[in-house]
């Protein structure tokens, strides 16, 4: 009695495609746990950018505000409020393009938001 060699090559057509459905669905899995982490740390990172700008806009609401009700002039209010952007490492410029508060581009990204009271766009770095 001869005895047949086992080879991959006489497992049926059904097992090959199965296992190329494994290797195809491994693939997609790992390629999608790579896309997801990409984009829970760039979430993290414009998060970040957007609370410090947002957190800025609001002392500056604050300090319009008291400008409105007289309590400060609007110059003085303007100049405090480049000074806490300045602090805050952010950057502002006017509705014209010119540079209130200067600052070195670092990132790729960066949030922007308008503060119309002052005309005023302030952004991350």
């Amino acid at each position: 009695m001869s005895k047949k060699k086992s080879s991959l090559a006489n497992l049926p057509l059904g097992f090959w495609v199965l296992m190329l459905f494994i290797v195809l669905s491994i693939s997609c899995l790992i390629f999608l746990m790579d896309e997801n982490n990409y984009k829970m740390k760039n979430w993290g990172q414009e998060g970040m950018m957007s609370a410090e700008v947002k957190t800025a806009v609001a002392g500056l609401q604050v300090l319009n505000d008291r400008s409105e009700k007289g309590e400060i002039s609007m110059t003085y209010a303007k100049k405090v409020g480049a000074d806490m952007i300045r602090n805050a490492k952010l950057c502002a410029k006017d509705s014209e393009g010119t540079i209130v508060v200067e600052c070195v581009d670092l990132n790729k990204r960066s949030y922007v938001m308008e503060f119309a009271p002052f005309g005023w766009v302030i952004s991350s770095k």
